[in-house]
């Protein structure tokens, strides 16, 4: 989830940033609305969206992730757990719900500030449009189809020109645009740029309602001057659409620039492979996962330890296959030496559909969270790479875990109560069918530089006094 929430973020500040670079300049303000809210789109749906079977077919992407897997993704090491970084995640964590709750809060208590209102106010026909008459409040705003004006406050052709301002937010439905972000930013609020996109989307819905002032045959500098004129008046609530937002600065000089010339629409094609890019390196790691299966014809087995998996399990040695956990699957720092007897598929038909098994999670956090750093490893001082061998059953069940490689029998046995506690994987699939797999996980334990500083100290200690 937290990788989710990551790869939401990361997507937004590429998408926005491309969107200032780009788009940001032109005056095509409805291709620009609907860009603004593509980048929502997208940046929520880009990290759930998984390529690996398509990536897998294309020899190119196949190379790229092959490369990544081997350089570029990170190592995690399986170290003591420290009781205060869990304690502090917790904190973090509620700490960012806390603020969610409140900035939820503060917006539920605007939608319903605005309907008490509505309720309040009498209603006038007004060039044809129902609009809600104020008495205190001067600055006029629109929700959805309803429109706020005082009328009192506003000479005729002022009053024309609100309207119409308005009416074009209502027409247009900005008000959708406008909860859309506001949600957004409630749920990513620790993300500047997700302020940011909620500003652009508000400049540009008023450039729009503007734009359309200006096509209905108000003289520009004189709606200009209408604008200045209210900057002065309080808004009613951030949800509305109000009549003077800020910056009028940007407003003013975008209603005074240079129409866009047509063609200059084509650049937002642009988004199409920015997108196609950023759903390719989203799903790097899961890519790398498949890539290893793909590419590898042949598993490999260490021999050592006197481990044979290619022995046939029960009733389904036809369809028993071997896979060897690498770098690349598991992000585990590990130094496996090269194996010394190779383990072909038994299934040999290339052309069946066949999906590795996948741990219901990050394996890498999982491992992380549960594992119990042997006390006499630590005072040992004892670190390296436990290879476990096991096997995934038809319905996801983890069984027979064995030690392939070990390096104490505490680290060993640490590792072989935690590959027997795991939750069920999702199965290998050939065929349409769940199988049987025989897997092998490499394991890495290391202890942290201040652990092993302890440990080293100690031993100093002992020799010292046995002196």
């Amino acid at each position: 989830m937290l990788l989710y929430l990551l790869k939401i973020n990361i997507a937004l500040i590429v998408l926005l940033g491309f969107y200032k670079l780009i788009f940001s300049g032109d005056t095509f303000f409805l291709f620009r609305r609907i860009t603004l809210l593509g980048i929502i789109v997208i940046s929520i749906a880009v990290p759930g969206l998984n390529l690996s079977y398509w990536v897998t077919s294309n020899e190119e992407l196949t190379s790229m992730a092959t490369h990544y897997a081997t350089n570029v993704l990170p190592t995690v090491t399986i170290g003591i757990k420290d009781s205060g970084a869990s304690s502090w995640d917790f904190v973090y964590v509620l700490i960012y719900a806390i603020v969610v709750s409140i900035l939820l809060a503060r917006f539920a208590w605007q939608i319903v500030s605005i309907v008490k209102l509505k309720n309040r106010c009498k209603t006038k026909l007004i060039n044809g449009k129902s609009v809600y008459i104020l008495e205190k409040i001067e600055s006029p705003f629109s929700f959805f189809n309803w429109i706020f004006v005082n009328p009192t406050k506003h000479k005729i052709q002022e009053l024309d020109e609100i309207i119409t301002h308005e009416a074009a937010h209502c027409q247009q439905k900005h008000s959708i645009d406008i909860i859309v972000t506001e949600l957004f930013t409630i749920l990513f609020w620790v993300n500047p740029f997700a302020w940011l996109l909620r500003r652009e989307v508000r400049l540009n819905l008023e450039y729009l309602a503007d734009n359309r002032v200006l096509e209905c045959g108000s003289d520009s500098k004189q709606y200009q001057y209408h604008l200045l004129g209210l900057t002065y008046k309080k808004n009613v609530a951030t949800i509305s659409n109000n009549f003077n937002v800020l910056p009028l600065k940007k407003r003013i000089k975008m209603m005074n620039k240079k129409r866009t010339k047509s063609i200059g629409k084509a650049k937002y094609a642009l988004i199409v492979p920015m997108t196609a890019a950023l759903l390719v390196v989203s799903n790097i790691e899961s890519v790398a996962r498949a890539v290893s299966n793909v590419a590898q014809k042949e598993v490999s087995v260490l021999s050592n330890q006197a481990i044979k998996m290619n022995q046939p399990t029960e009733s389904k040695a036809d369809k028993a296959l071997v896979i060897t956990q690498n770098i690349a699957e598991t992000n585990l720092q590990t130094n496996v030496p090269n194996p010394k007897k190779v383990v072909k598929k038994a299934a040999k038909n290339k052309k069946s559909d066949y999906q590795m098994p996948q741990f219901g999670g990050n394996i890498n956090v999982w491992l992380m969270q549960n594992v119990k750093y042997p006390d006499e490893s630590v005072k040992k001082n004892e670190e390296g790479n436990v290879i476990v061998a096991f096997t995934i059953a038809a319905d996801g069940s983890v069984n027979n875990p064995k030690v392939a490689k070990g390096v104490s029998p505490a680290l060993d046995k640490e590792a072989l109560r935690m590959i027997s506690s795991m939750p069920k994987w999702k199965p290998a699939i050939e065929n349409g069918k769940a199988i049987e797999t025989n897997f092998i996980l490499p394991v890495s334990f290391k202890l942290s530089k201040k652990e092993a500083r302890k440990a080293t100290k100690k031993e100093k200690e002992v020799i010292e006094i046995h002196l």
